[in-house]
């Protein structure tokens, strides 16, 4: 035998003594059926049982078995035997084995896992309760919970929703009306997931009350890899998911993207950098005005494991988008295990994620956690069994009401059928805010041509702003999420080369279409400063004027090259002369207004014309209403 050879005989023996010492046992039948219930377990946990039976009954020492046995079990969710096949491995003629602390270890996880908790602390603590601090206090946290269960009535969404395969991953559209989810095409219940099962998008509408058929959405978005975890913007005009092992992903899996025009998707967009990175990026969720989405990586700088992060999205003039460095969203979010499936809801104040990090029931729960009045994240809180179990729990999404959350779940029901969606009503305290939404269609007033414009949505009274975002460049539509309080709103509304306009809103309800018409900023151009006030028979501005006249500064600023009038107009009661000069008056401290904030005084002009140029009759006190304005035109 040549020397080389010897070599990699020696190197071989080696290995195989180094293999069997790890073991329990040294009987090689039982090794090899081991070795056969691990080649097996590459297809399912059920074609690997027998081998790790028989293994165990080879040598009723080799405990390696009996773990793997009882794992086995646990994937195929059969509860009662992933117990029993540990109890043999802790009876009392065990406890001279080397490995007896390791078996109760075992048998404490098994109970743990299904949910099991009295008996799982039991033997954490005969095992090392020194160790098993962590454990004993998470046995104790499950146990407080399920003793006060949280009002949870789930219901299976039906097959028009579910397919024969596992569906996971829900979402649903802002108006209600749209549902899509993530199939495993081809993956039937005990089965392990192989090459040949293929991810890919469904999507199905609402007829009247009902749902319709789910249906692939087909190409360009669907292809013979793995597409899922999808979510949308608020006016549906953006679809991100997650896609994996393309020739165009940085990572193992990254967030592509896809836009809607015309009615159809777009080929996907890897937006690479900073979104994306070597590392595993899924579950992206964008937030209701667009400005930010979450999302799960386990990229660099993380708190540890899969970590929950945010990144500021723009939109570029091609509609693509552009997103800043990621900032991880901190301790009060994220542990040192895993966070997972970020969803935040349209309110923008409530966030629901999984993780197996924070104390709950086992595996991978559900929390949530909201903002403060700093924006700050409060700290995460389970929410409550049996909404979450001793499974993993993920994919959780709340309807705009904030009524309903769907989530999949392969442990309510022994259908057959794996994982399926489910629905169900919240418990009030665990709901976010209501939401409303304003829904606009900018147009220029003249052409009726889309336009672009930023809208912003304010309190009337508070003058706060709670939404804002860019209309659709090509059909001018834009969506913005409103709380549902029942107060008054109003938005101001700017493009360039636009007058500004600021009006109240009536109404802000979903489905109500509101028409915004601007005016181009040419010679000749006017609006009517419909919220600049003064008190009665005076010119002294009220503080509720400042908002309005705050948009007219951002207009001058952006235009500098733009010269204005403003006019004072009042109705025809009392002294013409008295309603000539408090108009002009009026005029006049528009003008000081804006001096006083950076505006040259030689680009405005001022005048009142009193009662001499009504814009409606002055026999009615709406029409005098109307009368009594101010107005800005544009000279040149």
């Amino acid at each position: 035998m040549k020397l080389k050879e010897i070599f990699i005989f020696t190197m071989l023996l080696f290995a195989a003594a180094n293999v069997s010492a790890q073991y329990s046992t040294k009987n090689k039948k039982a090794l090899e059926l081991f070795k056969q219930g691990n080649n097996a377990l590459k297809k399912s946990p059920a074609a690997a049982v027998q081998y790790y039976q028989q293994a165990f009954e080879k040598d009723k020492k080799f405990v390696e078995a009996a773990w793997k046995l009882s794992d086995a079990y646990g994937e195929m969710v059969d509860e009662e035997n992933q117990v029993n096949a540990l109890l043999p491995t802790v009876s009392d003629k065990y406890k001279k084995h080397k490995k007896y602390k390791e078996c109760q270890q075992h048998l404490a996880k098994a109970y743990y896992e299904t949910g099991q908790y009295e008996k799982a602390k039991e033997w954490y603590e005969k095992a090392d309760p020194t160790k098993n601090m962590a454990a004993m206090r998470r046995c104790d946290v499950a146990i407080k919970l399920k003793a006060n269960p949280i009002p949870f009535d789930p219901e299976n969404m039906g097959e028009l929703v579910n397919t024969e395969f596992d569906d996971y991953w829900p979402n649903i559209s802002a108006d209600g009306r749209t549902f899509s989810t993530t199939v495993l095409v081809g993956k039937k219940e005990g089965e392990r997931q192989n090459y040949t099962h293929n991810e890919d998008i469904y999507q199905c509408q609402k007829n009247g009350k009902d749902w319709g058929q789910s249906e692939a959405l087909g190409a360009p978005i669907q292809t013979k890899k793995n597409e899922g975890a999808q979510s949308y913007s608020l006016d549906g005009k953006y679809m991100f998911y997650v896609a994996c092992d393309r020739k165009t992903s940085l990572g193992g899996c990254d967030i592509y993207y896809s836009i809607k025009k015309d009615g159809h998707w777009s080929e996907e967009i890897n937006p690479g950098e900073p979104l994306n990175s070597k590392s595993w990026e899924s579950t992206p969720s964008l937030s209701s005005d667009g400005s930010t989405i979450y999302f799960a990586s386990n990229r660099k700088g993380g708190i540890g494991g899969d970590d929950i992060w945010k990144c500021d999205v723009s939109v570029n003039a091609d509609e693509t988008l552009s997103f800043s460095n990621p900032v991880n969203l901190g301790e009060q979010i994220n542990t040192m295990r895993n966070e997972r499936s970020p969803f935040i809801h349209p309110d923008n104040q409530t966030l629901y994620f999984s993780s197996d990090g924070w104390d709950g029931m086992g595996k991978l729960d559900v929390f949530y956690a909201r903002k403060d009045a700093y924006s700050n994240w409060t700290r995460a809180e389970n929410m409550g069994y049996p909404l979450n179990t001793h499974r993993d729990e993920i994919g959780f999404v709340v309807n705009s009401d904030g009524d309903k959350a769907y989530f999949s779940s392969n442990g309510l029901e022994n259908n057959g059928r794996g994982k399926d969606i489910y629905e169900a009503y919240l418990d009030e305290r665990l709901r976010p805010k209501k939401v409303d939404f304003f829904i606009g269609k900018v147009i220029d007033d003249e052409t009726e041509a889309p336009l672009e414009a930023t809208i912003k949505l304010f309190n009337a009274e508070t003058e706060a702003v709670v939404s804002h975002s860019k209309s659709d460049r090509f059909s001018g539509k834009i969506i913005l999420p409103v709380p549902s309080t029942g107060e008054t709103f109003a938005y101001t509304a700017s493009a360039e080369g636009y007058m500004p306009k600021n009006e109240k809103v009536q109404n802000v309800n979903t489905g109500i279409e509101h028409e915004i018409r601007l005016t181009k900023a040419k010679a000749g151009s006017s609006i009517v400063l419909k919220n600049v006030f003064f008190d009665t028979n005076s010119y002294n501005l009220k503080d509720e004027s400042k908002f309005e006249l705050d948009q007219i500064i951002a207009f001058m600023n952006a235009n500098p090259n733009i010269r204005v009038r403003f006019e004072g107009h009042t109705d025809s009661q009392g002294s013409r002369q008295l309603n000539t000069k408090l108009s002009d008056n009026r005029a006049k401290a528009v003008k000081k207004y804006l001096i006083e904030h950076g505006i040259a005084a030689d680009r405005m002009e001022a005048v009142g014309f009193g009662p001499d140029r009504p814009a409606s009759t002055n026999d009615t006190e709406e029409g005098r209403a109307l009368n009594r304005r101010t107005e800005m035109v544009v000279l040149e």
